[in-house]
This record gives structure tokens, C-alpha cells and sequence, in this order.
């Protein structure tokens, strides 16, 4: 077995190549016909052959060096492999605390232009958040906390109870990303691309870019989540 240590991101590449291997209804990610392990000594497998051969695509694009910041589908996989009972409930919790105070249901007063930008991003987003969680959450203007009607919240911990490990974790993902539990909803339930999902969390940055311009160390740090909460939507699709 070749098992994935604990370390710095970029180790020596030591292996010629990855691919799956179709075993007891799994896929196992295998580096030279050895099976891969977690970090936690688990085998590196999946159920869905489409995950598995991309899996397999980001070990082989690495070059001399592995770094893991280019791998992002095998970190969520290992991830979710390696996930305690604990974890998961945590994170499902941390999906129903974002959708309680939700970045969607929190709008400007003023000024204008920015009220009509979320008015029109986000708008139609709780309207099918509505029609998928049974009620349609309530909005406020400011900083004052607005308490959701129960129903959305319980419908939506009915979807994460029926969800595999992998979707929790891709889940969660992409709304700390994202800073909302709508638009990762979305990010699972819909076809919406990601660029256009990732975009709907960043309208405020958005109109503040477009009023004093941009700055480059913020940009960068976007650009990093975009790739991110990207990689998430496609394990997504992949499962």
C-alpha cells in the first residue's frame, strides 16, 4: 500500500503513474499498481468510476514535485474517507447555522445600486431555495438578525441526513466558500455553473470593486476560492 503522509504540500513525486482499479464495487486509486491510503491508513477508493479517473488525472499531471493545493478532488475524497461520525454532524450543523443567517437573506438599505444588484442575484435564488426547502426564508435590510421559519431549516436537514459523506463534505465546502448555505444548495441541486454560482457570493466585493478598483492581493485570494468552491461543484457531478 502507498499511503499519503502528513506533511508540507509539494513532496517528491514517487510514483510513475495513477489510475483505478475496479475492486469489490469500488474504484481504488492505484500509483504503480500499489493502492493509495488516506492520511488515516484507509484505501483511497470510490464508488463512482468518474471521480476515480479524475482522481487518477490530477496524479498524473503532477510534475516532479506532488502539491496537494492542485489536487483538490483527491483532498475532499481523503477527507470524506476519512470522516468521524462527529465530523459529519459538525458540518452538517455548520450548513443549518449559514442558512439561518444566510448571506443571501441579509440585503443593503443603501445605496441604490447595490440594493438593485443583490435584488436581482439573489432574488431569484431564494425563490428556488423556496421551492426546494418547502417555505421561502425570510430577508431582512441591515444588520439586524432575522429568524427563519422552521420548515426550510428542517426540510434542509432532511436533504444533508440523506446524503452521502462525500456530498456533506463537498456541501460544506462550498458554502464556507461561499459564505452562504443557498448558493451551496445550489451548488448540488442545480446545473447553475460554478463561475456564475461563485460570482452570486461576491456581489458586495463586486460593487465595491467597481466604485474604488481592485486590489491585488485581494484578487488573488479570490481567484483561490473560485478554484475551490469550482473543484467542489465538480466532485459534485463527479459522484
Amino acid at each position: 500500500m502507498t499511503q499519503i503522509a502528513d506533511g508540507p504540500a509539494r513532496i517528491k513525486r514517487f510514483y510513475e503513474r495513477a489510475e483505478p482499479k475496479a475492486n469489490s464495487g469500488a474504484f481504488v486509486l492505484t500509483l504503480d499498481d500499489r493502492p493509495a491510503k488516506t492520511r488515516a491508513g484507509a484505501r483511497l477508493a470510490t464508488t463512482s468510476q468518474k471521480l476515480a479517473y479524475a482522481m487518477a488525472g490530477e496524479w498524473n499531471d503532477q510534475s516532479e514535485y506532488i502539491d496537494f493545493r492542485m489536487m483538490p478532488l483527491t483532498r475532499l475524497l481523503m477527507t470524506a474517507i476519512d470522516l468521524a461520525p462527529s465530523d459529519r454532524t459538525t458540518w452538517e450543523q455548520t450548513v443549518l447555522d449559514h442558512l439561518r443567517s444566510d448571506l443571501v437573506c441579509y440585503r443593503a438599505a443603501s445605496p441604490a445600486g447595490l440594493v438593485e444588484r443583490q435584488q436581482k442575484a439573489w432574488d431569484p435564488l431564494l425563490d428556488w431555495a423556496g421551492s426546494v426547502l418547502g417555505t421561502k426564508l425570510a430577508v431582512t435590510s441591515g444588520i439586524g438578525y432575522v429568524n427563519q421559519p422552521e420548515e426550510p431549516i428542517s426540510e434542509c436537514a432532511r436533504l444533508l441526513a440523506d446524503a452521502s459523506d462525500t456530498e456533506i463534505l463537498a456541501l460544506k465546502t462550498a458554502v464556507d466558500i461561499s459564505g452562504s448555505a443557498v448558493i451551496g444548495l445550489a451548488a448540488w441541486k442545480t446545473d447553475c455553473p460554478a463561475d456564475e454560482l461563485f460570482r452570486l457570493s461576491r456581489v458586495d466585493e463586486d460593487f465595491q470593486i467597481d466604485q474604488w478598483g481592485r486590489d491585488a492581493e485581494a484578487e488573488a485570494r479570490e481567484t483561490a476560492m473560485a478554484a475551490e468552491f469550482a473543484a467542489a461543484r465538480r466532485f459534485f457531478r463527479l459522484l
